[in-house]
């Protein structure tokens, strides 16, 4: 979300996010996923008394690490997909979450600020192997050139 409908002010609790300038190659990084709670889990309903659905409106947050360009890459290749420089791979987050049922949209951040937003992709075995986490990385020339032109598009 690069605008928000109505005007309100930031606070200390409320602040808006950088985007991230790094556009060299990455070799190894830790970043934070934003989600909401999931109700289902690995197809099943959640019971009324799981820890997710008491707070089902407060946000989550896991750590997650980088998986190798390359070993992603290769991946990708054995699924017939391909991988450019726009993209980044994360380990999986396996607890609370469902293998099939990503959560697209996610923000991914690091201390520097946005880094990308997380793809709904997963493998077609998803069942019985764990899908990486792929992120559109916002600066890549060819996100960063579409996300400059959208802000200054709104600025006029």
């Amino acid at each position: 979300m690069l605008k928000i409908g109505h005007f309100f002010d930031f606070s200390d609790l409320i602040k808006p996010i950088a985007l991230t300038d790094v556009t060299e190659k990455i070799v190894s990084a830790s970043f934070l996923t934003t989600y909401w709670p999931r109700l289902i889990v690995n197809g099943r309903v959640l019971d009324q008394t799981a820890k997710e659905r008491m707070k089902q409106n407060s946000m989550r947050v896991s750590t997650q690490k980088m998986i190798l360009w390359e070993k992603c890459f290769d991946l990708m290749k054995t699924q017939n997909q391909t991988l450019d420089e726009s993209s980044l791979c994360l380990i999986p987050i396996k607890s609370h979450h469902s293998p099939c049922m990503p959560d697209a949209g996610a923000p991914i951040t690091a201390e520097d600020g946005l880094w990308g937003i997380t793809s709904g992709w997963t493998l077609d075995e998803c069942l019985t192997k764990n899908s990486p986490t792929l992120v559109t990385r916002i600066s890549s020339s060819a996100i960063r050139t579409w996300l400059d032109k959208l802000l200054d598009s709104e600025k006029k």
